[in-house]
């Protein structure tokens, strides 16, 4: 039991996460070496550890960010039925708003039962960011433990924005990560 224990520890320690610069103002943390393709105007990352997929699709979306908060929902919530029409069909668990750099996006927690081959629990989170959509997905057939909830949070926060500013005029909370830079 303790040289199972030990080579767990030494295999979480020896995962090696590497930041990768998406472009000129995105980048996010992958757990070791990302394979990068373009399809349909998509440039698309994306890695396979185990039972997880690590993936970021970073397209020109064209949407307003001076768009006011009852449009970007709907902009929202047609990503996430484009999602999950994709995915075969897809129910949606779950749904929350997050914020990066002032910028709030979706994310996203759903199955896609018609596509079997598909891992079975799905996250995605939708990000506009001044006409580029980000898409982050973690998908995983891993057991649903602390260890794979952890190694989803790690991705997901690890995404950084620099050297790009909100543009929007819609109604911002008081909260510090909603503050506009100035």
């Amino acid at each position: 039991m303790f040289f199972i224990v030990i080579s767990k520890l030494a295999y979480a320690e020896s995962a090696t996460w590497e930041k990768l610069q998406l472009d000129a103002s995105a980048s996010i943390d992958f757990p070791g070496k990302v394979t990068k393709q373009e399809a349909a105007g998509q440039d698309v990352y994306s890695l396979k550890e185990g039972k997880t997929i690590y993936m970021v699709l970073i397209s020109k979306n064209g949407f307003r960010q001076d768009a006011s908060a009852e449009e970007l929902s709907k902009f929202y919530d047609g990503v996430v039925k484009g999602t999950l029409e994709a995915a075969g069909n897809g129910e949606s668990l779950q749904q929350q708003a997050f914020t990066v750099a002032g910028f709030k996006g979706i994310e996203v927690q759903f199955t896609s039962p018609a596509k079997p081959q598909l891992p079975a629990t799905k996250f995605m989170r939708a990000l506009s960011v001044n006409g580029t959509m980000y898409t982050l997905n973690y998908w995983t057939n891993a057991e649903q433990n602390e260890e794979s909830k952890a190694d989803r949070n790690r991705f997901f926060a690890s995404f950084q924005l620099r050297n790009v500013k909100n543009t929007a005029v819609t109604e911002r909370s008081s909260a510090p990560d909603n503050a506009r830079e100035s």
